[in-house]
């Protein structure tokens, strides 16, 4: 069965968008993520991703909408500016976000909505895109064990490098 990877996302208001971007270009390492113009990449932050079955998607996709639309607008608060290690041995950017019950609780919806076992079985092909790294793929199978509910952190992933 084919599967599609999905990122359930939520994009920061124009303001936050256009620090994000400014922050982004000042990082050394440009071909990793580019928020630049005309780049497919936008700040974002996760809620949840998941390499669905494309035979399901019309159906998920519908429940997503009628789950989170519910929720009245969040009000995030920025923690700060973390760099870690990817698995690369590159340095990577966030922007963190402090985090709340309702956060939580439409992060936690959002994860509902794709059962963790439809993310095995896929490759790259299940991405969009050129240069789908081996990482990609584990950090999407991984992604419910070691990134969700209690090891949530919500983050806009600023780029690669030093600023």
């Amino acid at each position: 069965m084919s599967k599609t990877a999905l990122d359930i996302v939520l994009l920061p208001p124009s303001d936050l968008w256009a620090e994000c971007v400014r922050l982004n270009a000042s990082l050394s390492n440009q071909e990793a993520i580019n928020f630049g113009k005309g780049s497919k990449q936008v700040p974002h932050i996760t809620l949840s991703m998941a390499a669905a079955n494309d035979t399901g998607i019309p159906n998920q996709i519908g429940e997503i909408i009628a789950q989170l639309s519910a929720f009245p607008p969040l009000r995030l608060v920025v923690k700060g500016i973390e760099s870690h290690i990817n698995s690369d041995g590159e340095t990577i950017n966030w922007l963190t976000f402090e985090s709340n019950p309702m956060l939580k609780m439409l992060h936690a919806k959002a994860i509902g909505i794709f059962p963790d076992s439809e993310n095995e079985n896929f490759g790259a092909s299940a991405f969009a895109g050129e240069g789908i790294r081996d990482a990609d793929i584990a950090y999407l199978r991984q992604f419910q064990e070691y990134h969700a509910i209690d090891n949530y952190q919500p983050h806009i992933t600023l780029g690669v490098g030093t600023g």
